[in-house]
């Protein structure tokens, strides 16, 4: 029969969270599984005797979202050259044998028709932040003295987030307001300075003259945004024993750290002729990635204290001194890809840059411990953790294709919460 004090101090020196001082529970007694499970789990004298030990667990982290608020698409199109308002204006003769015909009243180039409501939204994509699904696994060896060494790779799935704006107002609101019929069932994107490559369809509406709804962002029919988030991390640390008695223990670790947070904005905007139809370079996306690669030191400590019946909490906290490496990329393309239908060439137009950043980073993370048998833990908690000074495309757009510069800039702080269930097996 095992005395308290042996359950208590078998526990804190068997947990995957190792950090536990060499404590001797019962002198030359030697300590196997139970129940006996038929894979070699556990070895004599788990206190005091290192080995490896390994991790899997399930993690469901939220993060924060940076998209502010930028104005992307209101409801109508600009008639550059005056002549739809010139047709609106003018006078339909009808006669009897002949398709009627309009004797066009006075151009006014560049009017805008329709209301100019707003369409879309950048922050149309907040809102839906999600628990983002994923793992992180541990292997580690420690040694006979209590110290130990393991490495750590957590990773997320992504995180998508979604918007969108096309032919009909909410409500189907204004189709007979803004100067002209259904004016507001197009969309507006105030991009300027493009290269004739973006000109889109040659007639997108009956009236007027070709081009005069000049280009894929005047006159479109629909514009689709989307927000993609990923994080991984990855960390080697050690860890050294601090105090420990019979149920409770001390320690303090550090180590070296890789964490990469990665965000991708798309926009695709479609323009279509009057038929309805839509060429491959008829089509607009817009790019927006933001890559933060941090690396550098971190130390903390935490505690552990078993509580009975094969139970035990534990808290650790944290602080990390990290070098945000950035890579930032902006890209504006007509059409999705290259295609052998297209009647234009492709065209790029692209901004790319690497900034750095020194980037703090705190956490903590809260865990309950089980341990059904020895060489076995079983763990669920959860965790909390805040990057301080991270780069983010927080007004994502450029509209100014003539310096193309998106609006790349540090945020104050990013925060991660969620929670982690796993096991580990001591061998």
């Amino acid at each position: 029969m095992r005395s308290k004090t042996g359950w208590c101090a078998m526990l804190l020196a068997a947990g995957v969270a190792l950090a536990p001082a060499g404590v001797r529970a019962q002198p030359g007694v030697e300590y196997r599984p139970d129940p006996d499970i038929p894979i070699p789990l556990g070895h004599p004298r788990m206190d005091v005797v290192g080995g490896w030990y390994t991790a899997l667990e399930f993690v469901m982290l939220r993060q924060t979202n940076p998209i502010r608020h930028q104005l992307l698409a209101v409801r109508g199109l600009v008639d550059v050259d005056g002549a739809i308002t010139g047709d609106l204006n003018g006078t339909v003769v009808n006669t009897d044998t002949n398709v009627p015909f309009i004797i066009r009243g006075p151009l006014v180039p560049g009017n805008f028709l329709g209301t100019g409501t707003p369409a879309l939204f950048t922050d149309d994509l907040r809102g839906q932040e999600t628990y983002q699904p994923g793992y992180r696994m541990t292997l580690g060896y420690r040694f006979n003295s209590g110290a130990a060494l393991e490495g750590t790779w957590m990773h997320l799935v992504s995180a998508k987030y979604a918007a969108n704006a096309s032919l009909i107002p909410t409500n189907y609101a204004n189709l007979a307001a803004g100067g002209g019929l259904l004016a507001d069932t197009f969309l507006f994107l105030p991009f300027f300075n493009l290269p004739p490559e973006f000109a889109g369809p040659n007639q997108e509406i009956a009236l007027g003259n070709p081009g005069s709804a000049y280009g894929i962002f005047n006159g479109a029919i629909n514009t689709s945004i989307d927000f993609t988030q990923r994080f991984d991390q990855a960390d080697i640390r050690g860890r050294v024993p601090w105090y420990q008695n019979e149920c409770m223990r001390c320690y303090g670790y550090a180590g070296g750290r890789f964490a990469w947070i990665w965000e991708k904005f798309h926009m695709r905007t479609v323009a279509a002729d009057f038929n309805g139809q839509s060429r491959p370079e008829d089509v607009g996306t817009y790019d927006n990635i933001v890559s933060n690669r941090m690396y550098g030191p971190f130390a903390g400590f935490g505690v552990e204290r078993y509580v009975g019946y094969g139970f035990a909490i534990g808290l650790e906290m944290e602080g990390a001194a990290l070098v945000d490496v950035v890579k930032e990329r902006a890209t504006l393309q007509n059409g999705d890809r290259p295609s052998a239908a297209r009647t234009v060439p492709f065209v790029q137009l692209k901004k790319a840059a690497t900034n750095f950043a020194v980037t703090p980073e705190v956490a903590t993370n809260a865990q309950l411990f089980w341990y059904p048998w020895e060489g076995v833990q079983i763990r669920a908690g959860w965790n909390f953790m805040s990057f301080f000074n991270t780069i983010a495309a927080a007004d994502p757009v450029a509209f100014d294709a003539r310096s193309f510069d998106p609006n790349w800039h540090n945020k104050a702080v990013r925060f991660f919460d969620g929670f982690n269930v796993g096991i580990g097996l001591i061998f």
